[in-house]
């Protein structure tokens, strides 16, 4: 029961850690796309406040 636990534990947090690295090289690899999005979700946050009724 214990064991169980622990394995499934272990393989959750390899799934996240495998995520994490996946995205930082991706990130690494492609930084103008990375700040290209990054700009967009910021003129979209910045577009969601402004028609934001008062």
């Amino acid at each position: 029961m214990f064991s169980s636990a622990l394995l499934i534990l272990f393989t959750l947090l390899a799934l996240v850690g495998l995520v994490v690295l996946v995205r930082y090289v991706w990130s690494v690899t492609n930084p103008e796309e990375e700040r290209e999005e990054l700009e967009r979700s910021k003129d979209r946050d910045y577009d969601a406040e402004a028609n934001k009724p008062h």
